[in-house]
């Protein structure tokens, strides 16, 4: 049964906006560590309590970790690095990791698909189109259509079946390795021109300084770990008690909660966003390192 807070008492103990005072320093890397820890806590919290399962108790101190220490390293809690992994697939490493040490490296553009990414890839794609695939490919030759009228994207990219969470932000190519390199150049060059038809490029401060400013004023880093105990917790958290803890001043109310923070940081957790940050983390290091 679902519990309803009723005042600003009744928020768990480990809540104290002074924690985030933090957020008012951030820069994009910071800010991508903390969306990434959050995003990723938020979708486990919700698929687990979507599907009525047990929350695992490793999962609950992970998330009471991030709590008690709001500024968040991934790294410097098993507990935590255990759901936000700073292992990636298609990067010889997490990119994080690789910016915190002034270095671009988990960046690497172009690198061979290794068994483990392969899987990685599986896990990216509609699960119906996995299991249509499978199907076709074990049956006999002669029952096999090439061309199935119920599957047009059967030859299409890879990345038209990722599921909509992960979008077209990356493609999976085939290199003859046997043409020479002058070929193989221009037909890159052909095919990213095609591929940057559909994919926005990044630009440099895309997201600015008064962007971070805003989230920190309007407390969504704060927002989000509350939304997610109140998930965990199966507790309601009404928009008045949620203005009156994140704006104790009184300069803002519910309705800001209703309008701007809760739409806000439900599109900053998005990947395209998650993608910006990291990117513009990335160019500042760039920048850094040239200097």
């Amino acid at each position: 049964m679902t519990k309803r807070i009723k005042s600003v008492s009744e928020l768990p103990k480990w809540f104290d906006l002074k924690k985030y005072e933090f957020t008012k320093s951030l820069d994009a890397l910071g800010w991508y560590e903390q969306f990434y820890v959050r995003g990723t806590f938020l979708y486990h919290a919700r698929d687990m309590r979507k599907n009525n399962e047990v929350f695992p108790e490793d999962f609950k101190q992970a998330m009471q970790a991030s709590r008690e220490n709001p500024n968040t390293v991934i790294d410097s809690d098993p507990r935590i690095e255990n759901y936000c992994t700073l292992e990636e697939t298609l990067a010889p490493v997490h990119p994080l990791k690789a910016l915190k040490q002034n270095s671009t490296r988990g960046l690497k553009t172009i690198k061979s698909i290794t068994m483990r990414d392969y899987i990685g890839l599986k896990g990216l794609m509609r699960p119906d189109r996995i299991q249509y695939i499978e199907n076709w490919f074990y049956m006999p030759d002669h029952e096999k259509e090439f061309f199935p009228e119920d599957a047009p994207w059967f030859n299409e990219p890879i990345c038209h079946s990722y599921t909509p969470r992960f979008g077209h932000s990356q493609d999976v190519v085939l290199i003859n390795l046997r043409l020479p390199d002058s070929l193989l150049i221009e037909s890159f060059k052909e095919h990213l021109a095609d591929k940057r038809k559909t994919v926005d490029v990044f630009t440099k401060k895309h997201i600015r300084e008064s962007d971070f400013n805003h989230w920190a004023n309007l407390g969504v880093l704060p927002y989000l770990d509350l939304i997610i105990w109140a998930i965990e917790t199966e507790t309601q958290i009404p928009n008045r008690i949620l203005a009156d803890a994140l704006y104790p001043s009184g300069d803002k109310g519910e309705e800001t909660i209703r309008k701007t923070t809760s739409q806000l940081a439900e599109s900053l957790l998005d990947n395209q966003n998650i993608f910006q940050l990291i990117m513009q983390a990335a160019a500042d290091v760039a920048e850094k390192n040239r200097a």
